[in-house]
């Protein structure tokens, strides 16, 4: 079903997890080999959601282990702290000065997750045994893009939804931007047979 976790991701599977006073969703059991991240939005300040998303990584390595590999698209490397985005393969680019980011990806979940998948095999990890880190609402997407390519992935995602507002790219503002492209991207990659 396209509408799925359109706008959050829930699962059965998930437990609440409570990492230095931050709530996740997790499979406490899994043991991942390494923790793919999928920005959400353009902006890299302070206080964006690619800094949730980079503070998420932290906390899933040293949930599950310190070492894990880190996978992770550019806009969410650049909010890493500089210790940590040494040792992660990055992919993709960041939106030149000249480039809005408001109408068009610079690129599609399913272009980084064949970057991702590329970079796992030459790491010759386990591309059944990773963490997918991405904001609830692009979680369900994330999985069956990533699921499809080859992955077989465990979602970490915080527990609560947030919304970022001030973003660069419009459809991350608000659920209400949201639903009707992701229904658009899930129902265009679902007959394409992708996710």
């Amino acid at each position: 079903m396209v509408w799925k976790n359109l706008l959050s991701y829930d699962s059965e599977k998930l437990e609440e997890v409570d990492i230095d006073g931050t709530e996740y969703l997790a499979d406490p059991d899994y043991r991942p080999e390494a923790v793919i991240g999928q920005a959400f939005g353009a902006d890299m300040d302070e206080g964006s959601y690619n800094q949730v998303l980079a503070d998420t990584i932290e906390d899933a390595q040293s949930f599950y282990d310190e070492d894990l590999e880190v996978f992770v698209q550019k806009e969410v490397a650049e909010c890493m702290q500089e210790m940590m985005r040494e040792g992660a393969i990055v992919a993709g680019e960041t939106y030149a000065d000249d480039e809005t980011a408001m109408a068009v990806s610079k690129y599609s979940t399913k272009e980084m997750f064949e970057l991702h998948h590329e970079n796992v095999m030459r790491e010759d990890l386990d591309p059944e045994s990773v963490l997918y880190v991405a904001h609830p609402a692009h979680m369900e997407r994330v999985k069956g893009i990533g699921d499809n390519i080859g992955f077989e992935g465990r979602p970490f995602i915080s527990s609560e939804v947030e919304w970022p507002s001030d973003d660069n790219q419009l459809w991350v503002k608000s659920p209400l931007l949201w639903g009707p492209r992701e229904l658009a991207a899930r129902s265009f990659r679902k007959l394409r047979g992708e996710m």
